[in-house]
């Protein structure tokens, strides 16, 4: 009997422990992967929300914020920072929108087509004489990195956008072409020697008081280069208009061979007018730009560069200077083909608008 007491009392003691033990919490298991994100499957990768929550931006007006790219999309890594318009532009910042998205969509695809590794977007914005700008600028890397850079421009109180010619006149476009088409060809060594010329859609903004014309990396240089950049003085261009039967008559009613005033243009264009009474030459000029020779009756113009001592040019026009009641009349073609640094355009009304460019004299 003692026995069958002893051996329950010891299994009673053996059991105690184990009902002690199974009572203490266990802890959690270490989880190693709760502090490493895994990976997205191939699948997933492809495709990701390309943007976040705008904010605002703090060296733009409270009616631009911004939107941040971080996504990737067929082994192309984009990211980066985007502007956005808000309502209170209402139809122009609908309008702005939809651009900067369609340059962002134009941009993609492009990038893809190239089989770029990464696209980065960013922008600029600046604000002068009641003009805002917001320059878009994109890299993109493939082999090697390409900038890129589109601009919008508008007018907030006006509720519209603007062009070239909207800031220097009817004949902005044509005239800052002529500018900086003479620029690039007096630069052999640095521009590309087909430059295409300038266009309606390359990317301009205002900076203080010019207007800053921009290229691409590789559209007229090597990408070495980088953006180029040509700034012209908004307010160093010069405009002035004739009236048929004053300051300008056509002489062929045919082909309508206008011909136009050089004493007028002259004065309003300076440049100087000298008359050689000897030759019976005229002379037309601008200090440090071009001087041209001309004789009534006579069809050839001949040029003078003085930045390129020694460099001169000879060529017909549709009709020699003619001298009519005292005045001297050269064809329209003159200020086209002979004067870079002068273009001109027909308006309504028998009108002809004439543009031209002071140059920046650096000291």
């Amino acid at each position: 009997m003692k026995l069958i007491i002893l051996t329950i009392m010891m299994c009673l003691i053996l059991l105690i422990p184990a009902e002690a033990k199974s009572t203490v919490p266990t802890p959690f298991p270490t989880q190693k992967s709760s502090s490493v994100t895994a990976a997205p499957s191939s699948k997933e990768s492809s495709s990701v929300t390309s943007f976040s929550t705008t904010k605002p931006v703090s060296t733009a007006p409270s009616y631009i914020t911004e939107k941040v790219v971080a996504a990737r999309e067929e082994g192309l890594e984009m990211k980066g920072v985007l502007p956005v318009a808000t309502s209170k532009l209402r139809d122009l910042g609908k309008a702005l929108n939809e651009r900067i998205d369609e340059i962002y969509k134009q941009k993609i695809c492009s990038a893809k087509e190239t089989k770029a590794r990464s696209i980065v977007f960013k922008y600029e914005y600046t604000q002068s004489r009641g003009v805002s700008s917001l320059l878009i600028y994109t890299t993109t890397t493939t082999a090697s990195a390409k900038a890129e850079v589109d601009s919008f421009n508008f007018i907030e109180e006006d509720a519209k956008f603007v062009e070239v010619n909207d800031l220097l006149g009817s004949n902005g476009l044509r005239l800052a072409d002529k500018i900086i088409s003479a620029q690039v060809r007096a630069d052999p060594e640095r521009f590309y020697a087909d430059f295409p010329g300038l266009k309606q859609e390359d990317a301009f903004c205002i900076i203080d008081d010019e207007i800053v014309f921009m290229f691409d990396a590789f559209q007229i240089a090597p990408g070495s280069e980088g953006i180029i950049r040509f700034p012209l003085v908004i307010d160093n261009v010069i405009n002035a208009k004739v009236v048929l039967g004053n300051g300008f008559w056509i002489k062929d009613e045919t082909y309508s061979l206008k011909m136009i005033s050089l004493r007028f243009i002259c004065d309003n264009l300076n440049f100087d007018l000298g008359w050689d009474a000897a030759d019976k030459a005229i002379t037309l000029s601008r200090e440090g730009e071009i001087s041209v020779d001309l004789k009534p009756g006579t069809n050839v113009y001949k040029t003078n560069y003085p930045n390129a001592p020694g460099k001169v040019s000879k060529r017909s026009l549709e009709s020699a200077p003619e001298i009519v009641d005292g005045i001297t009349y050269v064809p329209i073609s003159f200020f086209d083909q002979i004067l870079e640094s002068v273009a001109y355009s027909v308006g309504e009304n028998d009108s002809i608008v004439f543009s031209t460019y002071i140059p920046v004299v650096k000291e």
